[in-house]
């Protein structure tokens, strides 16, 4: 058995939220195709990654298990 995170983003590069839809679509593409998702989406995780030696990126993301 393997467990897979699917890690998306709650907004765009220009800092757009991404539509509800968006992510309805997702989640029943996920379904369909593996027979069930677990959905963590009550409060937004968060992911950091460095861009440079100076900077530091930041987004607020959804997680999809399967």
């Amino acid at each position: 058995m393997y467990l897979i995170q699917i890690l998306l983003p709650l907004y765009d590069n220009a800092g757009r939220p991404i539509p509800q839809q968006e992510f309805e679509q997702v989640r029943h593409e996920l379904t369909e195709c593996f027979g069930g998702i677990t959905t963590y989406v009550r409060s937004p995780a968060e992911g950091l990654w460095k861009k440079s030696t100076t900077s530091t990126i930041h987004d607020d993301i959804v997680i999809y298990e399967l």
